[in-house]
């Protein structure tokens, strides 16, 4: 039944609390009546569950429609027989069902839909923007000239090995021949540049003082 309906929303003839109106405000954002688009008895029927109550500004909607349904003085009570002949059914020779009613029941479900579109939209923007996204990279190649010929290269590679930082990825590593038996340690790189500096790097390696006489850059490239 129509009084049974909003009874669920209304009590004693007036709302259960704010959020009661704050719901009606919302349903009637987009509505000139409760249902259809001319009066009707679901509008004398809510009309009545307000009697008595004085609708504060910040539910606008709500007091639009609460002064146009006034304007056809229908002083009715809530959910009474009355209140149900103020007006004509929206359909002709037939009263509305009581599930036609239910402002909220269908909004909820709207709203929960849209919400959830809308956070896979969010997901799938934020998964693209990821792929879009580019990390500038280098390929660094370092000579490593030591003090003495006979200078131990795998603990001067271990060491270098040892120097960590974020966006720092050490690779291959060979030890070459200079000149009269001189011999130096080459190592390979990859570096992100926003997070990397090749003088750092260098700084860190030299730190070795003992083993290491210069670090040079034999060749950079951008990847």
């Amino acid at each position: 039944s129509t009084q049974s309906t909003w009874g669920f929303f209304f009590s004693s003839k007036k709302p259960k609390k704010m959020t009661d109106l704050a719901k009606l405000n919302d349903f009637l954002a987009s509505r000139s009546y409760i249902v259809g688009y001319q009066p009707s008895k679901a509008d004398a029927t809510v009309f009545g569950y307000l009697e008595g109550v004085n609708v504060p500004a910040e539910f606008p909607h709500v007091r639009r429609w609460h002064n146009h349904i006034n304007s056809f003085n229908p002083k009715p009570t809530a959910g009474s027989d009355d209140a149900a002949k103020q007006f004509a059914p929206v359909s002709a020779g037939k009263a509305p069902a009581a599930d036609e009613f239910d402002l909220f029941g269908d909004d909820d479900a709207e709203q929960a839909a849209r919400d959830k579109e809308l956070m896979q939209k969010r997901i799938a923007d934020q998964h693209n923007s990821k792929k879009k996204q580019v990390i500038a990279k280098s390929s660094v190649v370092w000579d490593i000239k030591p003090w003495e010929k006979d200078v131990d290269f795998e603990l001067l590679e271990s060491l270098v090995r040892r120097i960590e930082m974020d966006g720092l990825h050490w690779g291959i590593a060979k030890v070459e021949e200079m000149c009269f038996g001189i011999r130096k340690l080459q190592i390979v790189a990859t570096i992100e540049d926003a997070k990397v500096s090749t003088d750092m790097v260098e700084d860190l390696i030299k730190e070795n003082e003992e083993l290491v006489q210069s670090v040079d850059i034999a060749s950079f490239s951008k990847l």
